[in-house]
């Protein structure tokens, strides 16, 4: 009997493997990869790579990728993504080897291979380097993420006061135009690294670390909770006890309907996850309960639905860790 055979066109499988990719399912998405490869089209070995990775199988990835660019060699994209999970498993010569071979195809965006070219000497060390090879990027759709790259070079090397001027730059421009960034790369990850650099800053400038903290809840409020400013809290905080375990808490939060919600319009409530460290659940709980108040919209109230025991904390901070989408919901 002969395999199933997808029948969605070739645009509609690489639609639908970003889709699914977008969602996390990085087994469909292996799916579609292995169909596209079957159909001999080259954005097999992206998605399959990026699908692995996902799943926390780099090895797998760099072994697509290296079938990959043998079989299309002048694809910039995939010599690119082989430097990324080299870099990734510790391959930092084999990553440069690609990132130069990325360069010398015929349609690259030099500005990408560069800028991770300078994310590569950052990992060696070599942070001065890595500032002398931003400086050759010319592509203003990556300025973000060229300044969060530099702001990080930049506090590595103890120059605090040049990393809060490159980092507030960013913030008094998005200050003054809401839309300043709508066609920047990478913006959703780069920003909260910004405003995570830019606290970082004011703190080895000996600004009060209790301004820095409240800083650091607006941008989660304004950004996301993303892992770098959550970081920032739990360095700031700095608690820790032998007992801690990590616990996984599933929120839902209520809002008074009469209260103002801004953007998000008139919602119920929403469910959210969140991973805390806290040496019983209900301190876990007590805390998503104070960061709600201090990021999420106002006037809400929480109700915790489960809390699953993850394990031993291995002496990591108390505090959260991360923290899921929102799912909202309505009255009804």
């Amino acid at each position: 009997m002969e395999p199933h055979r997808d029948e969605r066109s070739i645009d509609d499988l690489v639609a639908a493997g970003w889709d699914e990719l977008a969602k996390g399912d990085h087994d469909a998405v292996l799916a579609i990869a292995a169909e596209l490869e079957s159909r001999r089209f080259s954005a097999c070995f992206e998605l399959a790579a990026l699908g692995h990775a996902g799943k926390g199988e780099l090895e797998q990835g760099v072994a697509v990728l290296e079938r990959g660019v043998e079989a299309a060699p002048d694809v910039w994209v995939l010599w690119q993504l082989l430097g990324n999970q080299r870099s990734d498993l510790g391959d930092l010569d084999g990553a440069e080897a690609a990132y130069r071979r990325a360069l010398g195809c015929p349609t690259v965006r030099r500005g990408w291979v560069t800028l991770n070219l300078a994310i590569l000497e950052q990992r060696r060390g070599g942070h001065e380097r890595s500032l002398e090879i931003l400086d050759g990027v010319d592509d203003e759709a990556l300025e973000l993420l060229v300044a969060e790259t530099r702001c990080r070079a930049l506090l590595e090397l103890g120059r605090a006061d040049e990393a809060y001027e490159t980092a507030d730059a960013v913030r008094r421009a998005g200050l003054v135009d809401e839309d300043a960034f709508e066609e920047r790369e990478g913006a959703d990850d780069a920003l909260p690294r910004l405003a995570a650099h830019l606290a970082r800053a004011r703190l080895a400038r000996g600004d009060a670390p209790y301004l820095v903290r409240e800083e650091v809840l607006e941008s989660i409020a304004d950004l996301d909770a993303h892992r770098e400013l959550l970081h920032v809290l739990l360095e700031l905080d700095g608690e820790a006890d032998p007992d801690a375990r990590s616990w996984r808490l599933l929120v839902l939060v209520r809002f008074d309907p009469d209260a103002p919600l801004g953007d998000v319009g008139p919602l119920a409530g929403c469910y959210v996850t969140y991973d805390v460290v806290a040496p019983s659940p209900e301190f876990a709980f007590e805390r998503v309960v104070a960061f709600e108040a201090s990021t999420g919209p106002p006037g809400g109230s929480c109700e915790l639905e489960s809390c699953t025991d993850l394990g031993p904390a291995e002496g990591r901070s108390l505090g959260v860790w991360w923290r899921g989408e929102r799912h909202w919901f309505g009255e009804e």
